[in-house]
């Protein structure tokens, strides 16, 4: 299981088109092969700084929907909305850790 953060700075003026567009497609997201747990979070003193967490069975399956025409159509009109470039990364669980 791995988890992928992204962090993203969003223009003011384009915050509700951002907003609009991620909530128009969020639910595909979260029913692609593979992801198990998608959320949303704003920064509480940088309302500007949006993060996505998600959670995958594999990094196998975030790489397929990062390469699939789906990703390749939302991607680039939330890319529009930044401010600077994103910030990602994807972590493995430390299953001996868990619960």
């Amino acid at each position: 299981m791995i988890a992928r953060i992204v962090m993203m700075e969003i223009c003011p003026e384009k915050m509700e088109y951002f907003k609009k567009t991620l909530r128009e497609n969020v639910k595909k997201i979260r029913s692609f092969k593979g992801c198990l747990h998608l959320e949303v979070f704003r920064d509480c003193h940088e309302p500007c700084r949006i993060f996505t967490i998600s959670i995958w069975e594999c990094e196998r399956d975030l790489e397929n929907y990062r390469q699939s025409e789906f990703f390749q159509d939302v991607w680039p009109r939330l890319k529009k909305c930044f401010c600077g470039k994103p910030q990602a990364r994807t972590m493995e669980m430390i299953e001996e850790l868990q619960p």
